[in-house]
Parts: structure tokens; C-alpha cells; sequence
């Protein structure tokens, strides 16, 4: 079960903070940030495909929000 596999915060009516980042794609700074875990981790989470790959734009790495939504409500499933 992908709970077992991170760290969660909280349940959360929704689950990005109202501080989060209002634009459609994350850095993995914010990833990490709304996942409370390491980039690290982020990047291994992708890399094991538990998170989606990131799209790369002229050599740096966006995540969907999108993405990262519905990875955070399979893991509070």
C-alpha cells in the first residue's frame, strides 16, 4: 500500500496548504515541501514509479500538480 510507502501529514480536507504554490507545475523543492519528505525521497519515488516522472523543460524538472494531487489522495487511501 503506497500509505506504507510515505510519510503523510495530517489528513487534510484538501491536500495542499493554503501557502502552497498556486501554478500548475512544482519543483521538487515544492514536491518535497507538500509531501513533507526530502527531495531525496521525492526523486526516489519517481524513480520506483510510487510518483510520477517529472516533465523536463530545458533541463529542469516540473511535476504536474495534477500529479501530485492524485498521488497524495492514493496515498491517503
Amino acid at each position: 500500500p503506497l500509505a506504507h510507502a510515505i510519510r503523510m501529514r495530517p489528513a487534510m480536507s484538501h491536500p495542499f496548504p493554503p501557502d502552497a504554490p498556486t501554478k500548475g507545475l512544482l519543483n521538487v523543492h515544492e514536491v518535497a515541501r507538500l509531501t513533507d519528505s526530502s527531495r531525496s525521497t521525492v526523486w526516489r519515488w519517481a524513480a520506483s514509479g510510487l510518483l510520477p516522472r517529472p516533465l523536463r523543460l530545458g533541463g529542469i524538472s516540473r511535476w504536474k500538480r495534477e500529479d501530485v494531487e492524485a498521488f497524495l489522495a492514493r496515498a491517503e487511501a
